[in-house]
C-alpha cells in the first residue's frame, strides 16, 4: 500500500488531468461551429466537472488540500486547438481529433493511477471514473468518425 500523502498526490494528479479535460471540452465547444457538437462537448465538460468534484472531496476526506488548477500541458494543448482550428478548413474534424488526443492523455493518467496500490475506496472511485473516461474517449472517437465520413462525402 502506498503512503497516505502519495494517495493524495495520485488524486491531485487526476484532478489536474480531469480539469484539463473539463477545460478542453469547453475549449472544443468554443471552437466547434456545429450546434450539436457544441452541445456534445458542453455535456462532456459537465460530466468531467462532476468527477473533479468527487476527486477533490476524496482528497479532503483524506485530510489533504485538493488542487484547483490545470497542467501546463493542458493549457498548451487548448491553445494548440485554438490555432489548429483557425488554420484548418474542417474545424469540427480538427477539434474532434485534438479532443480525442486529450482523452488519450486522460486515459493514460487514470491507468497509471490504477497501477498504484491504493486503498480500496480510492481504487473503487478511480475504477468508476476510468469507465467514464473510456466512455468519453469512445464517444469522441465515434463523433470524429461521423464527421470524417461527412467530410469524405463533401
Amino acid at each position: 500500500m502506498i503512503d497516505h500523502n502519495d494517495v493524495i498526490t495520485v488524486l491531485n494528479d487526476l484532478i489536474e488531468t480531469s480539469k484539463d479535460g473539463e477545460e478542453g471540452f469547453l475549449s472544443s465547444a468554443k471552437n466547434a461551429d456545429d450546434a450539436r457538437l457544441k452541445d456534445f462537448f458542453l455535456r462532456r465538460s459537465k460530466e468531467v466537472s462532476a468527477c473533479v468534484r468527487e476527486l477533490q472531496d476524496q482528497v479532503r476526506a483524506l485530510g489533504g488540500e485538493p488542487v484547483d488548477s490545470t497542467t501546463i500541458g493542458g493549457i498548451l494543448h487548448r491553445r494548440w486547438i485554438d490555432i489548429k482550428t483557425a488554420l484548418t478548413s474542417n474545424d469540427n474534424l480538427a477539434v474532434l481529433n485534438e479532443t480525442e488526443r486529450g482523452e488519450d492523455v486522460a486515459l493514460a493518467a487514470y491507468r497509471k493511477a490504477l497501477e498504484q496500490e491504493l486503498p480500496a475506496d480510492v481504487r473503487a472511485l478511480i475504477l468508476r471514473q476510468v469507465e467514464g473516461v473510456k466512455r468519453n474517449h469512445n464517444l469522441v472517437k465515434h463523433m470524429r468518425n461521423i464527421y470524417e465520413a461527412e467530410a469524405a462525402v463533401h
